[in-house]
């Protein structure tokens, strides 16, 4: 039995749907990157799910977002994806993964190989990743619901609840007007921003 399957086993004892969450910064099974096309996300983790042998892999998701937008007049609730064109994969078996995908009709590639190995995210990488998909469980859509932000008598901003609570140091800005939340994080050895739904409360905070 693998590392991974005496996690799982463990994991499933208790008779849940779907495993419990391991930690991303276990040493053997950890994050990778699927590119795919922006708007084959859902559809290449049913392909994923149905040619890929379970045993090679825990998680395959694609991280959403909920946002408001305003339409027609109107604050609506809508879904986004987080990051467009790329899934990640939660495995100890990266080569097998690289093989297994080559069976699937769509653009999937395994990013990151450098000296014949494919390169895991690092824990700085993780970290926020880790922070939003805490509550999440299964394959597919993972949405990262909205934050609740406030006032205090100063007139300064305070998140109350939801993600942003956990993301303090991410952020850089947080937009009123749109409704948003503008964080910076690091992704495939690099700084990128990413946006995060707030709704807010009229109430002064003390």
């Amino acid at each position: 039995m693998t590392y991974l399957e005496q996690k799982t086993a463990v994991d499933t004892a208790d008779g849940e749907a779907y495993p419990k969450f391991i930690s991303i910064r276990d040493e053997l099974v950890m994050w990778y990157v699927i590119q795919t096309l922006g708007h084959e996300e859902e559809k290449t983790i049913i392909m994923i799910e149905k040619i890929l042998n379970e045993s090679i892999y825990k998680r395959c998701i694609y991280p959403t977002r909920r946002m408001k937008k305003k339409i027609r007049g109107e604050w609506r609730d809508v879904t986004e994806k987080l990051v467009p064109g790329y899934i990640f994969i939660f495995t100890e078996e990266p080569l097998r993964v690289y093989s297994e995908l080559k069976k699937i009709p769509l653009l999937t590639k395994l990013l990151g190989r450098e000296g014949g190995n494919f390169v895991k995210l690092d824990n700085k990488e993780i970290k926020w990743l880790e922070i939003l998909m805490a509550n999440t469980k299964g394959n597919g859509s993972a949405e990262v619901g909205l934050s609740q932000v406030g006032f205090t008598e100063g007139d300064e901003v305070q998140i109350i609840s939801g993600p942003l609570t956990d993301l303090v140091g991410y952020v850089k800005k947080i937009n009123l007007h749109k409704r948003q939340a503008e964080l910076e994080v690091e992704f495939m050895g690099r700084k990128m921003d990413i946006y995060l739904g707030i709704e807010f409360t009229e109430k002064i905070l003390i």
